[in-house]
């Protein structure tokens, strides 16, 4: 909020113009234009995919089976059988009761990293907005600019054409038209710098808006005042990128968790339903069989990928909280140099209309110079 508050300070100094493309409208145009938003968005939806994938691990696994073919057994010394049919049909569940809180964890870690890409979206929308902000103030004053320095040209340049043609009747010396030469050359060269910034700040203007040959609209700046101290108390809570950091620390916590999980016991609610057609050995009768037990299986060693892991993610948990902390001093610095320049861009905007007026002054003595040679 502080830097946009900033750019609309120095967008106000530069008024004048026609009402036609305003910056709400570029902002609107930027963030339908950007592609990083788009992509944003594809990462928020992946995100929110990842969260539906861990809770399924909280269902049951249900799969079903049919068998079906023939059989024929021989004994030695007997006569061999006659191929019987096999028709096989079966059912079964599991339901995982523990498995470490590995589930859990999962879950718990999707959550944080759907927060984590929401907060980096809404980031993205931002600073898209603040570059069109920025694009949109340095062509509106370069604009206002050209326009200025061109006024000067063209009155610096209709006075030297009367100074030469009194040197060339020989009214004033060559050292006193030498003076209005040079102020030509000072003007146009005001004007070659003026054409120079409008065609850069024009270029990352329309890569930005997509647009071009427009009016810029004026926008009022708000006065507002600030305390530092309760702003950095406040951007903690706030700042898109830092709530992004801190899901992601979250995140690597819980994976970490789960990692250990992996070592605890697991286990597992099982059932069955099985039915058979044509026994051979209950003399060709159907057999239906059901089954429920509890399977607990203890991992005791697994080629060390297990610890490896665990190891993994400690290393980026404690990343996570790095980068957390480097980012909460990177924003309070950062917020606090842009106080310090919007205030600083106030009291510009206090003292521009005493700057306007001695600009008009001077305008004003050019015209009246170039009567003097009328």
């Amino acid at each position: 909020m502080v830097k946009y508050l900033i750019l609309l300070v120095y967008l106000n100094i530069a008024t004048g113009l026609m009402h036609a493309f305003s910056l709400s409208d570029g902002i609107q145009r930027a963030l339908q234009n950007n592609k990083e938003v788009e992509m944003a968005e594809i990462k928020f939806a992946i995100a929110k995919s990842k969260e539906g994938e861990a809770y399924g691990n909280f269902l049951p696994n249900v799969s079903g089976s049919w068998q079906m073919g023939k059989q024929k057994n021989e004994v030695q010394g007997q006569p061999s059988n006659e191929s019987t049919n096999q028709n096989t049909k079966t059912i079964s569940v599991e339901q995982k009761i523990f498995n470490g809180f590995q589930s859990f964890y999962q879950a718990e870690s999707a959550g944080h990293l759907i927060k984590a890409a929401h907060a980096d979206y809404i980031q993205t929308k931002a600073g898209i907005a603040f570059s069109a902000v920025e694009a949109y103030v340095n062509f509106y004053v370069a604009q206002k600019a050209l326009d200025i320095q061109q006024k000067n040209l063209a009155i610096a340049k209709e006075v030297l054409n009367k100074i030469n043609e009194r040197l060339r009747l020989k009214v004033i010396s060559k050292n006193e038209a030498a003076q209005y030469e040079s102020d030509h050359l000072g003007r146009f060269s005001d004007v070659l710098e003026a054409k120079k910034e409008l065609f850069k700040s024009l270029t990352v203007f329309e890569s930005i808006m997509g647009k071009e040959n427009v009016t810029l609209d004026d926008v009022k700046v708000p006065n507002v005042t600030f305390n530092i101290s309760e702003e950095v108390q406040t951007v903690t809570l706030t700042n898109q990128k830092l709530i992004k950091l801190n899901n992601l620390k979250k995140s690597s916590r819980a994976e970490l968790a789960r990692s250990r999980g992996a070592l605890l016991p697991k286990v597992t609610l099982v059932g069955e339903l099985k039915h058979q057609d044509d026994v051979l050995y209950l003399g060709d009768k159907d057999l239906t069989s059901k089954q429920y037990y509890v399977n607990v299986s203890v991992p005791i060693f697994q080629n060390g990928q297990r610890f490896v892991k665990i190891l993994n993610a400690q290393d980026k948990y404690a990343l996570s909280e790095k980068e957390y902390e480097i980012g909460i001093e990177t924003i309070q610095k950062e917020l606090k140099s842009s106080i310090q320049t919007y205030t600083y861009s106030q009291d510009l905007l206090r003292s521009y209309d005493d700057l306007k007026q001695m600009a008009m002054k001077r305008v004003d003595r050019a015209n009246s110079a170039r009567e003097l040679f009328l």
